[in-house]
């Protein structure tokens, strides 16, 4: 009790390396709780979403044009003329492709790249929370923020499909730290 009213605390957390260290921290933490098997289903597409993401993501291809990405009716990106009913944001769907695209990642493992974007996208997240709390309350609250972000069991849970979710809640804390 006596260190917390000495201050000890909070001359601790103005050193110009705590902060950093343990944001490192909480973001490898973080980290490895989200990549650790990512392959969790062993291809089996357990995960009803996930499984209809993927069915779309593998029937999409890149248009000719930027005149064909514009004209819906004949996009090759666009899910519905997949004979598809998608429901979702299609940024997943395009960023997975292209990521994909570039790695060389083959469509019967392109839901694990979609994993590890979601669990990117949440580890930002995190970082969105720590801002946030340093921004409302300090330093402290920043960090206390990231952390219980980091092992938080929905943010662990749902950075381990390639569903929508984590794409979404980041830009939702994203707007908030904005506003």
């Amino acid at each position: 009790r006596d260190w917390v009213q000495s201050g000890a605390i909070t001359r601790l957390v103005d050193k110009s390396w705590f902060v950093p260290l343990c944001m490192g921290l909480i973001l490898l933490l973080g980290a490895y709780f989200r990549f650790t098997g990512v392959n969790w289903d062993d291809y089996t597409h357990l995960h009803p979403d996930e499984r209809f993401m993927w069915m779309v993501e593998i029937g999409l291809g890149w248009p000719k044009s930027i005149g064909q990405y514009f004209d819906t009716a004949t996009s090759p990106l666009n899910p519905y003329n997949q004979g598809s009913s998608f429901v979702y944001g299609t940024l997943p769907l395009f960023l997975t492709k292209a990521v994909g695209q570039m790695l060389r990642v083959q469509g019967d493992k392109i839901h694990l790249l979609g994993r590890v974007l979601a669990g990117v996208f949440d580890l930002i997240t995190v970082w969105l929370m720590y801002l946030i709390g340093k921004k409302l309350y300090g330093k402290i609250a920043g960090l206390l923020a990231a952390l219980f972000t980091a092992t938080l069991v929905i943010h662990i849970q749902q950075s381990h499909f390639f569903t929508v979710d984590s794409f979404v809640a980041m830009f939702v804390v994203l707007t908030f730290y904005w506003c």
